[in-house]
């Protein structure tokens, strides 16, 4: 009588025969690596010394950041406001307002803030108006503005300005 057994298993990558009820590798293999994996090292700790100039970096950069706030904020001391304005310049001054420039130009207009402090500007009425027009930087646009609006804005501007004799803080 013959037996009649399965034909013997060869794992994939050797023609050597696999034990039933064995995997296709063996511990000696490693998964089918001839070498072990590397040993696990531990990680470096930071020492102190690190850890105290990574703070002190740190430091420096807020007390950058509050200096710089500190100085664009209040670049310019607030240019007093006027005791009255022209029926041209108040209705410029309700068309500031109304168009939010104080985000940006604030104390109305008197003091610096993210844009420039407008109470001592140099620049004429046509480059105002162009950059009320056009927008400038991170200024934007006004087109919506009619002339006469645009006008009244700058008769605003030109009210808050310091008289000669104070300082120009």
């Amino acid at each position: 009588m013959t037996e009649n057994n399965p034909p013997e298993e060869t794992s994939p990558d050797s023609t050597h025969p696999v034990e039933p009820g064995k995997r296709n590798f063996d511990e000696s293999t490693y998964f089918g690596y001839t070498e072990p994996p590397p040993a696990q090292t531990e990680q470096p700790q930071a020492s102190g010394k690190y850890l105290w100039m990574g703070f002190g970096v740190v430091v420096v950069l807020i007390a950058i950041v509050v200096g710089v706030v500190v100085v664009t904020g209040q670049s310019a001391a607030e240019t007093p406001a006027p005791a009255t304005l022209s029926q041209t310049a108040a209705e410029g001054k309700e068309l500031f307002l109304a168009n939010n420039c104080t985000d940006c130009h604030a104390k109305e207009g008197r003091a610096g803030g993210t844009g420039p402090r407008l109470s001592t500007t140099g620049k004429s009425d046509t480059d105002i108006a162009n950059i009320i027009l056009r927008g400038k930087g991170s200024m934007p646009s006004h087109s919506n503005l009619s002339n006469d609006q645009i006008a009244k804005i700058i008769a605003y501007i030109r009210a808050i300005k310091p008289p000669p004799d104070s300082p120009k803080a």
